[in-house]
């Protein structure tokens, strides 16, 4: 190689080194690209994580109210729950109250998105809303936003 080398021009030279420049840039940019993707993916994986978590933690919630409600039940003799105002808590109502009241001002997307989390589909979710503000428990602060009262 040193006799090669040797027997270049000074262009010819130029040109070989600027190839390997481009090579080793390339190259780095693919490292890069790999990384990205690398970092994307321990994203959704946390994220995968997450949800899971959250789901586990939203069964073993719902299995101890359960089991305070049944205890409730025992000693009441009352066959259903309600809340201070008279709502019954296991409707769709009280679940959009619980969700408004945990998580602050919602849209109506939002609120919808947080229903198809539970497993519940919500088929009158604007009627219910609109029961809700006049009972006086949700606030509309403007369009399709509301948050608790």
């Amino acid at each position: 190689m040193g006799d090669t080398l040797q027997n270049l021009s000074a262009d010819e030279l130029f040109e070989l080194a600027e190839k390997r420049r481009q090579e080793e840039a390339e190259a780095e940019r693919e490292a890069k690209r790999e990384q990205v993707q690398s970092l994307k993916n321990h994203l959704k994986q946390m994220d995968k994580d997450h949800r899971a978590r959250v789901r586990a933690l939203e069964r073993e919630h719902q299995k101890a109210r359960a089991a305070v409600e049944a205890e409730l039940s025992a000693l009441t003799g009352s066959t259903r729950s309600r809340s201070a105002k008279g709502m019954r808590r296991d409707g769709i109502s009280a679940v959009i109250l619980g969700i408004l009241q945990a998580q602050g001002e919602l849209s109506t997307k939002a609120i919808k998105a947080h229903l198809d989390e539970q497993g519940i589909t919500p088929k009158n979710l604007a009627q219910t809303l609109a029961y809700l503000k006049s009972r006086g428990q949700i606030v509309s602060l403007g369009h399709a936003t509301y948050r608790a009262a």
